[in-house]
């Protein structure tokens, strides 16, 4: 995660991956600390990468990450913990 980016779709699909194992396996206060976590560390590495701190592996990206972009990502985890949520009622 740290060399290519956070948002390598790779990334993004454990991301979903652990929030529905979650959502299913335990309570849903349990999912919404993971959801949490994972929108702390998306922004904190989008941050990080914005501010210059870090430097990413990025010759096969053409555009910048944006904050837009973090809350699209972030949204799509809230809907998935949303729906698995749903499923277990």
């Amino acid at each position: 995660m740290y060399h290519w980016g956070f948002d390598v779709s790779q990334v993004l699909i454990s991301y979903a991956l652990f929030i529905v194992i979650a959502n299913i396996l335990t309570e849903t206060i349990v999912t919404i600390f993971i959801l949490i976590i994972i929108f702390l560390t998306i922004f904190v590495f989008a941050n990080l990468k914005v501010e210059g701190v870090i430097s990413l592996s990025i010759y096969w990206k053409s555009l910048d990450i944006r904050v837009i972009d973090v809350l699209k990502y972030s949204g799509t985890f809230g809907i998935i913990a949303v729906l698995t949520w749903l499923s277990n009622l």
